[in-house]
């Protein structure tokens, strides 16, 4: 069938129109699939952008993470060391409680005796003072026994002489006779002979009540220094137990001081039941590995403990040097035992120049490795054998 030319043209015009059309849909189509391949490709590069970010934040998270437990590890030491701390210084508090305890004991104790001592005195006193008024009563008593045998005696010889006047007048007069006035005589003899043996019979009854007089009056003094010596002996005691407390709140001052300045516990205070005082400190608070020379450190601590040492002038003070049994390589000390000698002796110096400390009550010892506290088959335990220890000796002593 012929198709007339206008039907062709509406087909052509069609067909141009329908290519028109697919080719602007292709060209939309291949905006948006360009547009979406860049979308895609933003999209990507974001992803592994906020990838990198993710992966440094979780980098950064574990080390948060191990640095969180580094500190929980270095809170645990913390609180482990504070714990030790203050069991040591519970341990010690009840070992001054127990001191003290028993201290107060005694002296109570003593007051008690004291007390009773001075009770049972003032008894004796009393009694003695009883008894010797008794004595001077009865002395009393004897001396007037004595005046009246005196007057008896006076009137005894008066009547013998009336007598013998009288035998005299009768010789005279010749009225007795003589064998008479014999028998008078020896009468009136006889008589004043038993006068005589009850004076002195008086007189000494009279010399023993004085001497039982001064024998009670020297016993009464002797009580009565006794007494005093109870009462010196007591506040002596007293004395005593305030020093005591004193010297151990000076030392407790002194441990405080030094943990202030150290910032951490290196030092071990023991106060024993002799009075000795034992000051513990680590070589390294003092002294650098394999050196006898005071770091500034080190000299601060000793001018504390030197502080402290001068509030006994009296008492003696021995500086300990120690170490562990590691040998020493150093061609300046050819042992430990040198090693610890001058580092001893470098203490003593510095508180004799520094602080005034007399060196007549300093002593240098060195023991070298021979000395340990604890094993020297550990670190730990080799940390603790190197040492310098201060000894304020118990008073009087100075070995």
């Amino acid at each position: 069938m012929t198709q007339s030319p206008n039907h062709r043209l509406m087909t052509y015009a069609l067909i141009i129109i329908l290519l028109i059309a697919a080719a602007i849909g292709w060209y939309f189509y291949s905006i948006e699939v360009e547009k979406n391949e860049a979308i895609s490709s933003g999209t990507r590069s974001e992803i592994l952008k906020k990838s990198h970010e993710l992966a440094e934040l979780q980098a950064k998270f574990s080390r948060l993470n191990e640095d969180h437990k580094a500190l929980n590890n270095l809170r645990q030491q913390d609180i482990d060391k504070l714990t030790g701390e203050r069991n040591d210084i519970s341990q010690q508090l009840e070992e001054t409680k127990t001191v003290n305890s028993s201290l107060s004991d005694e002296l109570d104790r003593t007051i008690s005796d004291g007390k009773a001592i001075e009770a049972r005195l003032q008894q004796e006193i009393d009694k003695l003072t009883q008894d010797g008024e008794q004595l001077s009563e009865q002395l009393g008593q004897e001396m007037k026994t004595s005046r009246s045998l005196l007057v008896e005696l006076d009137r005894v010889n008066s009547e013998k002489t009336s007598a013998e006047t009288k035998l005299q007048e009768k010789v005279e007069s010749a009225i007795l006779t003589t064998a008479e006035l014999e028998a008078e005589l020896e009468k009136r003899q006889a008589e004043q002979a038993i006068l005589q043996n009850q004076v002195e019979s008086v007189s000494g009854e009279k010399s023993k009540l004085l001497n039982q007089l001064k024998s009670v009056s020297g016993e009464k003094s002797e009580l009565l220094n006794q007494l005093e010596s109870v009462s010196g002996e007591k506040s002596e005691l007293l004395n005593q137990l305030e020093q005591e407390q004193q010297n151990k709140q000076n030392i407790a001052n002194l441990k405080v001081r030094l943990e202030q300045e150290l910032n951490e516990t290196r030092v071990e205070i023991s106060h024993l039941k002799n009075q000795m005082t034992v000051i513990k400190l680590t070589n390294e608070v003092l002294f650098s590995s394999g050196s006898d020379e005071i770091k500034p450190e080190g000299k601060k601590v000793l001018s504390i403990i030197a502080d402290s040492l001068n509030n006994y002038p009296a008492r003696a003070i021995s500086v300990e040097g120690h170490t562990d049994n590691i040998p020493i390589q150093n061609a300046r000390f050819s042992s430990n035992w040198s090693l610890s000698v001058a580092r001893s002796l470098a203490a003593v110096n510095y508180f004799q120049h520094q602080n005034q400390v007399s060196p007549s009550r300093l002593k240098v010892v060195g023991f070298g490795e021979y000395h340990p506290v604890a094993d020297n088959a550990t670190a730990a335990g080799r940390k603790l054998n190197r040492r310098i220890e201060i000894k304020l000796l118990p008073p009087e002593t100075k070995q």
